[in-house]
């Protein structure tokens, strides 16, 4: 499998994303909201936001049916909410928190609503755009993590802090009350999922250990560690060895080529080498678990394929895009510039593409 990359485009802070439907990427430039054509990359839309304080756009974030998308400057404590093909200048609602500075957003799943995280964790806000009334919920653990919806939209799983022990409060989506408390035999959550048939929900901890809860009874049907000496029998290993040969392109002359990087097979018992972050300006979890999430059938779990359920992929922090499938194996795809860090990429909800992002760039991978 080979990859075509595209041009680099600028974008600041690295905020960015993909229209659910797959045919429009958002990118944040200064104060300026662009909306580009997913296939072409040709601009459709430019916002011009009201925000004067640096960054001036905090966060973006499309609604479910890809027709609006927010902008939020939290240092300015404001939201908007823009038609994707409105008006250019004028917003079509604004949100401001009078009480508690939010530092946090994002779309309920039906869309008829924004959730807000305030200062200091003390609550979460629910601001329904249709009728203008707000609901809330006291003592989430975290900004915009932790929290988890389910496959159909009808519930909402959020970790809490109550009593100084960590919760899992399952909510309702349509009076957002709360239908359930479950106590978790957790040291410090960090985070879950619910999987993609609804039946369980995944958390995990700092001390590297995942538990997967059954959704009738919320106990734990199974419980799995993440450690650096691997014993159990028979796992695969895969270490990464770049290449550097010449192929021949379509002019007739041998050139580099984009080096694609396979791996040497292994089995356990081994010892992994733990690995990090290359972006520093970002905090990162040193031990335990950062992140989990279901492949698109909900039979395994890292960022998935959102249409194939046995292609995962991920990025180091150098020029590649790593990507694993059953049983072929593991590849790194590498850009055509070498200087470029990858740190955060998003897939395309057909699977046909992937944006990803460095500190000052952004390019979009197309499958063939």
């Amino acid at each position: 499998m080979l990859l075509n990359f595209s041009s680099l485009f600028k974008h600041t802070k690295q905020i960015g994303a993909i229209s659910p439907d797959g045919r429009f990427i958002a990118i944040s430039i200064d104060e300026r909201l662009t909306i580009r054509n997913q296939e072409t990359l040709k601009i459709v839309s430019i916002f011009e936001t009201p925000y004067t304080s640096k960054p001036e756009i905090s966060e973006i974030a499309w609604s479910p049916d890809s027709n609006l998308i927010f902008t939020a400057n939290y240092k300015e404590n404001r939201m908007h909410i823009w038609a994707v093909f409105g008006d250019k200048k004028k917003y079509n609602l604004g949100i401001v928190d009078e009480v508690q500075d939010i530092q946090a957003a994002r779309w309920s799943p039906r869309g008829d609503s924004i959730l807000t995280w305030s200062e200091f964790k003390l609550r979460l806000t629910i601001w329904n755009l249709v009728d203008g009334t707000q609901k809330y919920i006291q003592y989430p653990k975290y900004f915009k993590k932790g929290i988890a919806f389910h496959p159909k939209g009808s519930f909402m799983a959020l970790l809490q802090r109550l009593e100084h022990k960590d919760q899992i409060g399952i909510y309702s989506t349509h009076s957002w009350t709360c239908v359930k408390m479950i106590p978790i035999d957790t040291i410090d959550s960090q985070g879950l999922e619910w999987s993609c048939d609804g039946n369980s929900i995944c958390v995990w901890d700092t001390i590297g250990n995942v538990w997967l809860l059954n959704n009738v009874t919320w106990k734990p049907i199974a419980t799995f560690s993440l450690k650096s000496n691997i014993t159990a029998p028979r796992v695969e290993i895969l270490k990464e060895t770049p290449t550097g040969s010449k192929y021949l392109n379509n002019q007739g002359a041998f050139t580099s080529e984009p080096n694609i990087t396979e791996f040497e097979q292994s089995l356990s018992p081994a010892t992994v080498e733990k690995s990090f972050s290359a972006d520093l300006s970002k905090p990162e979890l040193k031990t335990g678990i950062s992140n989990i999430s279901f492949n698109a059938d909900g039979s395994l779990k890292v960022v998935w394929s959102p249409v194939d359920s046995e292609v995962v992929s991920f990025v180091t922090g150098n020029s590649q895009l790593y990507m694993w499938k059953y049983p072929a194996g593991a590849y790194g795809f590498h850009s055509a510039a070498d200087n470029l860090e990858f740190t955060q990429f998003q897939w395309n909800s057909n699977g046909s593409s992937v944006l990803l992002f460095d500190k000052n760039v952004f390019t979009v991978a197309t499958i063939p």
